[in-house]
């Protein structure tokens, strides 16, 4: 009986303590035993970065409006928590719209390990007043980018971008 009361207080004082220990990483927290992981990190002690397999260059082709509209060129590149940069140079050829050239830099986020969003962002170019936003998902090695272009006093264009590193 002596050494009962002991055993059961470490038992206890063991089935209470966080069973994650110092685990967890990447500014995760641990609940229930598990690793919770922050936006743009998982696996089971939130080691692995999501969004690692977005970061490069991504060249490819446009169709914008349901025509092939030219050639584009990402880059993409870690900035703070679940943020990425994409910059995007592309010369899209749309007949709505015209010649368009532009070469843009925008803030996006990672949603999950394959899928990015790029929430509506205005610039103001030599002339105009261009709106874009759009989301992209990872496929194997193929990065689609769905965009939407809205230029002032000129029109929306809607584009898919296929892309790969």
């Amino acid at each position: 009986m002596r050494y009962l009361t002991p055993l059961f207080l470490l038992l206890l004082f063991i089935s209470c303590r966080d069973s994650c220990g110092d685990s967890c990483v990447n500014d995760s927290i641990c609940i229930d035993g598990n690793c919770s992981c922050e936006a743009g990190y998982e696996g089971e002690f939130c080691e692995i970065e999501t969004r690692g397999s977005l970061i490069g260059f991504w060249n490819g082709g446009a169709m914008c409006d349901g025509e092939n509209s030219g050639g584009i060129t990402i880059e993409i590149t870690r900035d703070q928590g679940s943020l990425i940069r994409v910059d995007v140079t592309f010369l899209l050829t749309n007949l709505s719209l015209g010649l368009i050239q532009y070469q843009v830099e925008l803030n996006g986020f990672v949603n999950e390990a394959d899928s990015i969003l790029i929430p509506e962002t205005t610039l103001l170019t030599s002339n105009n007043l261009l709106i874009i936003d759009g989301t992209g998902s990872l496929s194997g090695d193929v990065l689609t980018m769905n965009m939407k272009f809205i230029i002032q006093n000129q029109g929306t264009s809607n584009c898919v971008f296929t892309l790969e590193k």
